[in-house]
């Protein structure tokens, strides 16, 4: 989004200055938390615990978004300018660009909105294949991708599942990027009525 001008009113996405609403980073002239992006990903393959929390710090998605997902709650954003749902939650909207967004907690309870059969995996995963993989629409609108403890052919559109989050197995740490290694895995679980 920019002004009239063409510019970013918010300036250029090189460090946060300020906090906003569940604090926010906004970017533009230096700050407190500007070590918090400098070598984002440096050190975390190593299992450095300062460059894992800084990771979770992420300037893209809201404060105390995975330590939520780490406590098994997943949260979201909801635009206070236009209502849209955002997962993950982010500091903009994703539709209308606006910053006012609210964090709400998410109920677990899902159902189906499209599935699919993965039978070629990244090869970490490829002891699993093949194996179905959701879109589940939670309450509200806001929706997520997730593998399903369940058999393909037993899944139909409309399914209502719940969102488990589970410690990752060995085949689940070799897929992760490095600094997700230790976060929880989520997956859909059938919930029967």
């Amino acid at each position: 989004m920019s002004d009239r001008n063409g510019e970013d009113p918010a300036g250029p996405p090189d460090s946060p200055t300020e906090f906003g609403p569940f604090d926010w980073p906004i970017y533009g002239s230096g700050g407190d938390d500007e070590d918090a992006l400098e070598g984002s990903t440096e050190g975390v393959a190593s299992g450095d615990p300062d460059r894992i929390a800084r990771a979770k710090r992420s300037p893209f998605t809201a404060t105390g978004f995975f330590e939520a997902v780490d406590d098994g709650t997943l949260l979201a954003g909801r635009c206070g300018e236009c209502g849209a749902a955002l997962l993950p939650p982010r500091p903009r909207c994703y539709r209308c660009g606006a910053r006012e967004i609210d964090l709400e907690e998410v109920d677990p309870h899902a159902e189906i909105a499209s599935f699919t059969r993965i039978h070629n995996p990244p090869s970490a995963l490829s002891d699993l294949a093949p194996f179905p993989v959701a879109i589940g629409e939670f309450e509200g609108g806001v929706r997520m991708t997730a593998r399903v403890d369940a058999d393909y052919d037993d899944l139909a559109i409309g399914d209502p599942v719940r969102l488990e989050f589970r410690d990752p197995t060995p085949a689940d740490e070799a897929f992760a990027l490095s600094h997700e290694r230790e976060w929880p895995i989520h997956v859909f679980v059938p919930d029967p009525e």
